[in-house]
Formats: C-alpha cells, sequence, structure tokens
C-alpha cells in the first residue's frame, strides 16, 4: 500500500514509518551588457575571515506540512504523523527522524511569507533578497559572501556550487566570486596539464599570459576583459586544488552513513569542501516540484534529504566547524495547505518553513506560528528581504552598507527592511 492509498484509507491517522566548462559557462554573463562590474582590484571594507556559508537548497518547494510543520487531524495535514525532537515540545514530520535528533542545533523559521507563487522569481528573491524586474540583477547570496569573507590570496575556490541553484550569480560583483560548478556524478575535467606540457614550461605560458593581460589592461580595462582575465586566474587555482574534489579515497563507511544516493554524496561533497576552506558550498536537491503524488514523492525525497542533512550538521558540529559556519536549508516557497486532486500540493509562498544554523544564530528554538489550517503566518512572519538581512548579519557582514558600482552606492540588501534581531545570538 503506497502513502497516498494510505492517505484514503485513515483519514489521517496513520501509523508511522566538466569545471573549467562550467566557469566558462559561469563567465559568459560577462559577455552581458553589465558594464557596471565592480573593480577586480577593488579592497573589499569589512573584510571578515573564518566564517563560511552552505545552502542546501530544496529545489521546486518542500511542503512545509510534511516536513516542518505538520497540522495533524485537519484537512490539510497529510498522512504523516508529529514526532518528537531533540528540542523538548518541539515536533516535526515522522519522515525526519534523524532531523529529529539534531533540532537543537537548529533554528526553525515557520513563518516565511514571501508573496510569489513563480519557481524562477521566488527563487531569485529567496537567494539575492531582492525582487526580480527592478533596475538591476542582484548578486546570489554565495557571492555575496564569498566577496566579503574569502581573501584576496585565498588558496580555494571561494564559491562551488554542487548542483545548486544557479539564479542571478555574481551579477555586477564580477565573475571573480561566481561560484564553480561540479557535478557530484561526473568527476570535474580538464584539471590536469596534457602530458607534453612539463610544470616549467605551464609557468613560463601563465607568466607571458599575465604580462600581456597587464600591457592590454593598462591601454584598455573594460569589466569584459577584467572578468575574462579572473576566469584564468580562477582556472588555474582550481587546477592547483584539484585534489579537494577528488572522491576516490571515500571511507565506505561514511558513505553508507550518508546514503549512497546523490544527496548523501553531494552532502559528503560539501563536507570535505568546507573542511579544506571553501568559504561558500551550495548544495541543490531538487524535485519537490509536487503537483501530484505529493506524499509519495516526499516520502522518497525526505528519506535522501534527512540522513545526509543530519550526518552533515553532526559531522560539522563534532569537528568544531558549526560555530562559524551558517547553514541555511530553504527552496523558493513550500505547498498549498490544499490538496489537490491529483494527490499533490500547489506553489504556496504564503506560509511555509525553512531552516538555519550555526554561526550567529540562536538554536534549539522555533520563530513564527501559522494558523491551524497553515493558510496564513500568525505570528513571526519573514519575507526574503528580511530573510537575506539576517543571514548576512549573521555572518558578520554589515547588511546596511553599499557597494559602490561606478560611482554609485547600491544597498547591499533592501534598504526597507533590518534583519529580523530575534533570530540573532
Amino acid at each position: 500500500m503506497n502513502v497516498d492509498d494510505r492517505f484514503h484509507a485513515e483519514e489521517h491517522r496513520l501509523s508511522r514509518r566538466s569545471v573549467l566548462g562550467a566557469l566558462m559557462g559561469g563567465a559568459a554573463g560577462l559577455l552581458a551588457p553589465r558594464s557596471s562590474l565592480l573593480r577586480a582590484e577593488e579592497d573589499v571594507p569589512g573584510r571578515k575571515v573564518g566564517k563560511r556559508l552552505l545552502i542546501v537548497f530544496q529545489t521546486g518547494g518542500l511542503s512545509q506540512l510534511e516536513s516542518w510543520d505538520l497540522k495533524p487531524n485537519t484537512n490539510t495535514g497529510g498522512p504523516c504523523l508529529p514526532i518528537q525532537t531533540s528540542v523538548p515540545g518541539l515536533t516535526i514530520s515522522e519522515w525526519l527522524p534523524h532531523s529529529a535528533k539534531i533540532m537543537h542545533h537548529l533554528t526553525l523559521l515557520r513563518g516565511m511569507s514571501t508573496g510569489n507563487n513563480d519557481h524562477g522569481p521566488a527563487a531569485y528573491m529567496m537567494i539575492s533578497g531582492r525582487r526580480e524586474g527592478e533596475a538591476l540583477v542582484y548578486p546570489h547570496m554565495g557571492c555575496v559572501t564569498t566577496r566579503y569573507l574569502t581573501p584576496a590570496d585565498h588558496p580555494v575556490p571561494g564559491f562551488v556550487s554542487i548542483e545548486g541553484y544557479d539564479g542571478s550569480e555574481s551579477a555586477f560583483l564580477g565573475t571573480k566570486y561566481s561560484p564553480i560548478k561540479v557535478k557530484i556524478d561526473t568527476p570535474p575535467s580538464h584539471l590536469d596539464l596534457p602530458p607534453q606540457v612539463t610544470p616549467l614550461a605551464e609557468q613560463r605560458r601563465q607568466d607571458f599570459r599575465r604580462k600581456l593581460d597587464r600591457r592590454f589592461g593598462e591601454k584598455r580595462s573594460e569589466a569584459k576583459t577584467t572578468a575574462y582575465m579572473q576566469t584564468f586566474e580562477q582556472a588555474q587555482q582550481l587546477m592547483r586544488n584539484k585534489s579537494m574534489f577528488d572522491r576516490s579515497g571515500e571511507d565506505p563507511k561514511q558513505l553508507d552513513r550518508y546514503g549512497r544516493n546523490a544527496m548523501g554524496e553531494k552532502c559528503l561533497m560539501a563536507l570535505r569542501l568546507l573542511e579544506q576552506g571553501v568559504t561558500c558550498v551550495q548544495v541543490g536537491h531538487p524535485g519537490y516540484d509536487t503537483h501530484a503524488e505529493n506524499f509519495n514523492v516526499h516520502w522518497d525525497l525526505l528519506e535522501q534529504f534527512d540522513r545526509a542533512f543530519a550526518c552533515l550538521i553532526d559531522d560539522l558540529v563534532m569537528r568544531g566547524l558549526l560555530d562559524d559556519t551558517v547553514v541555511v536549508c530553504t527552496g523558493e516557497f513550500g505547498r498549498t495547505p490544499t490538496i489537490n486532486h491529483r494527490m499533490g500540493r500547489d506553489h504556496w509562498s504564503h506560509s511555509w518553513s525553512n531552516i538555519v544554523a550555526g554561526a550567529g544564530f540562536a538554536r534549539g528554538g522555533v520563530y513564527g506560528k501559522t494558523s491551524d489550517d497553515g493558510n496564513e503566518v500568525i505570528d513571526g512572519k519573514i519575507n526574503a528581504a528580511q530573510f537575506f538581512h539576517t543571514l548576512l548579519t549573521s555572518l558578520g557582514i554589515d547588511s546596511e552598507q553599499s557597494y559602490i558600482v561606478d560611482g554609485q552606492q547600491i544597498p547591499i540588501a533592501d534598504p526597507a527592511v533590518e534583519p529580523v534581531k530575534e533570530l540573532l545570538s
């Protein structure tokens, strides 16, 4: 009997149960009409070192009613029951038993209300803190974090995206802060020199290229050429650090622990990258757009997510990394409280949930509350702009400062709102 059959039968009262190519792809944005890129050599005021950002993006829209904000024994509740967590009095879905055990490390936001039910614009809003259609395209939070927290001489890449949400990426910040994109089932390619090229010959080639770049830049410096040069330097950095993507020596016990599936492998890779000093790592977990078969699909997806996410948090704690790492687990929106005729839930941005943890955040609590049927936020409402402010603040980045682009000040976050101070430790 599948989950939908159980739902019908018992009416909600149920028992329990290529990297270089990616670099050039990221650099393609430099061909867009964005002449107002920040100068590559610009010193970043207030740059801090030591904190990291981990983004787990559940693409498609995780159902809050099957995960973080259950409504059992109601018309909107669905088939799964609540279970107790490591935080006394706090319950979450029975489909998240591993996350329940680490809830004291997390903060649950049940009052997300972002007001956009279209995948692309909603994801952009959650990842940039701005609404699509404004005069500028704003950068991905990973790019912002990389700019402010990664030293200029950092020996490893600043931002690695493991099949995560692309969004606006670096926008006017420039390709220097774009993510390096990797796929878990495709080893990074083109990171080795051809056998006929010796290290000395390669060093001479790169020195000559840099000399020509400097000469050209002295006569004609513009955003496109600067970004082109930065892309070459990123590629060189990646080749020097190719071992960080080598998963051949991974402990089989760790693979079993995280789960031998794509999500488990992504989260284990994220841990390794954070350990090696990458400032921002993004992990994508797609498939949550459940207009049909919502319960069966979530049952499968949450089984993969739950084990891997809980192991990742546990390992960050054991290695002493969580105190310096901000963790964000979100998607573009949630799912409708109403269950449609295909046993699915549709897009819903008015009252949904996500998770934060780590550096700068109070832990083991809940912020926000929805109505008994889940249709509205009745306390602790948070919009995307407030969320963005709060994340930057938790990382130690002044969210009220501005970028300087062509002599103009552009607020780093929406100046109409502020961080949610109650969430910060």
